[in-house]
């Protein structure tokens, strides 16, 4: 098996402890946020009343947490990240009231509905209020405990729900951290690679090609012939019959 390339871990921008005005601003942006606008990213797929007009600006919503944090890393004025997210409210839909509402009996029964994602970030608050406010506990128990963790679920929607994860870290950030929770509830159909054990469609695994390296993987795919002419443009649409023409 290959050796592993080792990354550096990023730094943690505490910002919730922070006493740098841009880390200050930034915290009262995300707490803001949180609490009004909805997480997800993409309201033309979800059964949920948004205007029209408002439908394609929707992607929008999830990335304003990357986009502020990334622009504070880069060393972003205060009154440069209130102006870039005083621009991004006009595209943000709020959250809905919940239709439903989750148990620790019952929350498992609409992985997948986003329709359902105010009433799954409103239980995801009470978990957090539960273990009072540890929200890595939190985190900890619902992405990798069960037999069926959240986990599986961070390879949707091209990964998004991993990337916002990634930021509540290196921001520490409960308030996004609750949201890549919520957003991991899509259970798109790439997790049955990881938990689906029953599915005979799919090969066998084996050791005999496995390696540590991430970047080896993409090589290897980078010169896999066989995926030479496999789409004729870019695009997420390619994903679901690269896997199905593909897969084996």
């Amino acid at each position: 098996m290959a050796q592993a390339d080792l990354l550096p871990p990023v730094e943690d921008y505490h910002i919730s402890s922070s006493h740098d005005p841009s880390a200050q601003a930034l915290h009262k942006i995300i707490t803001e946020k949180h609490a009004r606008h909805n997480t997800m990213w993409d309201m033309g797929m979800f059964p949920i009343n948004i205007p029209d007009e408002h439908r394609n600006l929707a992607v929008h919503t999830l990335h304003t947490y990357h986009h502020v944090s990334s622009l504070y890393m880069l060393g972003a004025s205060p009154e440069k990240l209130h102006e870039v997210y005083t621009t991004d409210l006009m595209k943000m839909v709020e959250w809905p009231k919940p239709q439903l509402h989750l148990t620790k009996d019952n929350w498992r029964q609409h992985l997948g509905d986003k329709a359902h994602a105010a009433a799954y970030i409103d239980f995801f608050t009470r978990e957090l209020a539960a273990h009072d406010g540890d929200w890595k506990k939190v985190i900890q128990m619902y992405l990798f405990e069960g037999a069926e963790p959240l986990a599986n679920g961070l390879v949707g929607d091209l990964t998004h729900p991993l990337i916002h994860l990634g930021y509540a870290y290196e921001m520490q950030s409960k308030e996004v951290g609750m949201e890549a929770l919520v957003a991991a509830i899509h259970y798109h159909d790439l997790h049955r690679y990881l938990d689906d054990d029953d599915d005979d469609k799919l090969p066998a695994p084996s050791l005999e090609n496995a390696c540590a390296d991430p970047m080896d993987v993409v090589r290897r795919i980078r010169h896999d012939d066989r995926l030479d002419g496999a789409v004729s443009e870019q695009g997420r649409q390619n994903i679901v019959p690269l896997f199905e023409n593909y897969e084996g």
